[in-house]
């Protein structure tokens, strides 16, 4: 159903992938791994996996593109209107609110 709409859709690693980028992250034997050890193996597991679907891509390109347009905007028009700090996270807010009420993530 996810590719008759070209959703987003992660795959499954296989298990050679998993235990891989394990071994190449997790350096302390006999110990739990830590936040930063996860963060490397996820990041290491979704690159070599990789996501399908252009649903995947056009919401990468809403959720950076439309935030530094309206950027690039508001700096043309009003610079001082709002200030940066909360202007790019309530941009970046609402074009996800926008993509998930849309069904596209």
């Amino acid at each position: 159903m996810n590719k008759q709409r070209s959703n987003t859709q992660f795959r499954v690693p296989s298990e050679e992938v998993l235990q891989k980028a394990f071994k190449e992250n997790h350096k302390v034997k006999n110990k739990s791994l830590t936040k930063d050890e996860f963060a490397k193996i996820l990041q290491q597991v979704i690159k070599e996996t990789g996501f399908s679907g252009v649903g995947a891509k056009d919401t990468l390109i809403y959720i950076f593109g439309v935030p530094i347009t309206a950027l690039f905007i508001k700096q043309a028009v009003m610079p001082h209107a709002v200030r940066n700090d909360y202007f790019i996270p309530g941009i970046t807010s609402a074009t996800v609110l926008v993509l998930a009420k849309l069904n596209k993530i």
